[in-house]
């Protein structure tokens, strides 16, 4: 039982109140370090396994460990240490039943010392009440391609719940609440017809835009169900536009660094260098304060040779022929930043479009590299392959649209979507 914090102040004022003479020795008792070494949630359903993992650590060595629920130790988890190590690993299973829901668990390890100290380390975990039975059904023939052409995306989607009154439902896209088709349950509690509409724009082309239903039942559970749909719009005469690509930063081994945007192909270090005239563009981490950010960069600039240079390709997997600084051909690449929303990017589909684009744009202080390119963050650019490549000799223009970058590390990866000349 917890001593509450009023006993625990009387009995201070009493040994305070105790005269030198009265020989009495105040000893604080160690205290074994007990630490949490992986995740548990803390809120469950009856019948999830729960794992739980812990580092034990204590100089005078560590005699023994036990788990135990709700103060009683639980069965099999007793670990006795002959040898009193100084540090252990414990671990213990436990799965409730549906007898506790709405209950909560109080899970503990204890462990006794060598010299008869003792740690102690709590963990509470809540059982919510037994799953529910409801079911999302969406209809069968709902596409999972739709033609942007003024007309919205309509179906019914019925929700049915077995056994427990359902109290609201809510609708997402990605992490986004749509509130015309978010509502608390009323009428009948068990059955209700969600009437899906949704109008997509221009800016919802591209990668693929997920819908997730979900139903909160009286109890407090939550079931969901998610629906993709790709939106796509008239192919433009003028342009190819390619979605969803990705390129690593300077230090990832997940994905190339080095792109031909007129073959839409990324290329890893280990052997770019035979393919050196077909590189636009490379991109990598600046860890510089006033650029701080993701970069793309022609393999003209000089920004190329620095942060490419051996040690890094060889890391890469590249020979001496893939550092840029050794290429025989280095090609010339030219951005302008943009201030255009998805709608804007996506509705562009002359070629004439982006050249004004282009030409009004934001010159970066060099304009074979820009940097800061948050998601969403847009950009035109115009090729000039002024040696001969695999493609030719060459100048095009073209739009880049990051949809997804790493936060602050030179190892993740960046998404973007991009069109060009055809």
């Amino acid at each position: 039982m917890k001593k509450s914090a009023l006993t625990i102040a009387f009995a201070a004022l009493l040994l305070a109140g105790c005269k030198p003479e009265d020989d009495i020795q105040i000893v604080k008792t160690p205290i074994i370090a007990i630490h949490m070494e992986n995740t548990v949630a803390t809120t469950v359903l009856p019948g999830t396994d729960l794992d739980f993992l812990f580092s034990l650590k204590y100089n005078p060595g560590i005699k023994s460990a036990r788990a135990l629920v709700d103060g009683k130790v639980l069965e099999g988890s007793e670990k006795t240490y002959s040898d009193s190590p100084d540090s252990v690993t414990f671990s213990f299973k436990y799965r409730p039943s549906d007898a506790y829901a709405g209950n909560t668990i109080d899970f503990a390890v204890a462990a006794e010392g060598a010299d008869g100290a003792w740690g102690h380390y709590d963990y509470p975990v809540f059982v919510l009440a037994a799953k529910p039975e409801i079911t999302i059904a969406f209809p069968e023939d709902i596409p999972n391609e739709f033609l942007i052409d003024g007309t919205p995306l309509t179906f019914d989607v019925t929700i049915t719940s077995k056994t427990v009154d359902m109290m609201q439902v809510t609708t997402y896209k990605g992490n986004e609440v749509l509130p015309d088709m978010t509502f608390p349950v009323e009428g009948d509690l068990r059955n209700v017809l969600l009437s899906f509409y949704y109008e997509p724009s221009l800016g919802d082309t591209g990668s693929p835009t997920t819908f997730t239903v979900e139903v909160m039942d009286l109890n407090g559970n939550l079931v969901s169900s998610n629906y993709t749909v790709t939106f796509t719009k008239l192919a433009s005469t003028e342009l190819n536009e390619y979605n969803g690509i990705v390129m690593g930063l300077n230090k990832c081994t997940a994905a190339g660094q080095f792109f031909d945007a007129v073959n839409n192909i990324v290329y890893e270090a280990k052997g770019v260098g035979a393919v050196c005239a077909d590189i636009d563009w490379t991109i990598f981490w600046s860890n510089n304060a006033n650029t701080q950010g993701v970069a793309f960069a022609a393999p003209l600039a000089n920004n190329v040779t620095v942060i490419y240079p051996e040690a890094t390709i060889t890391a890469l997997g590249g020979g001496a022929t893939d550092i840029p600084a050794n290429w025989a051909m280095r090609n010339e690449t030219n951005f302008r930043d943009l201030e255009i929303d998805a709608d804007t990017f996506a509705g562009v589909s002359t070629l004439q479009e982006i050249i004004d684009l282009f030409e009004g744009g934001v010159e970066p202080a060099n304009d074979h590299v820009t940097f800061r390119k948050a998601a969403g963050a847009t950009m035109a650019f115009r090729i000039n392959r002024t040696a001969a490549s695999s493609s030719g000799e060459m100048v095009k223009y073209g739009l880049i649209r990051v949809t997804a970058r790493p936060a602050t590390n030179n190892t993740g990866t960046i998404v973007f979507d991009y069109k060009i000349e055809k």
